[in-house]
């Protein structure tokens, strides 16, 4: 049986399209499904970044960039690049939501 979730593929991305959203529902299914903990995420914590972080450098991808929603002021994904990016924080630079 396929895996519902992909982790995005940064073959798909070109250096003039470097980058890519990874909403945070996008983050914890792919950590839900891959990650081998028992407990399911129920927010972009410390530890998903973390091992978002891992995977995103495994699969390829350069640089990953982490925002936070406007309105909730929660973790709402990230941002994967290609390329080193100059926005955005990593996963140990807000440790707010865990």
């Amino acid at each position: 049986m396929a895996r519902p979730f992909k982790f995005p593929d940064p073959k798909d991305r070109s250096q003039n399209q470097p980058a890519v959203l990874c909403p945070a529902d996008r983050v914890k299914a792919l950590y839900d499904q891959d990650s081998g903990d028992a407990d399911t995420a129920k927010k972009v914590s410390g530890k998903v970044r973390t091992w978002f972080e891992k995977e995103a450098k495994a699969n390829g991808w350069v640089d990953v960039r982490w925002f936070k929603d406007v309105s909730t002021n929660h973790g709402a994904g990230c941002v994967i690049s290609i390329v080193t990016l100059a926005f955005g924080s990593h996963a140990g630079d807000d440790e707010e939501d865990d």
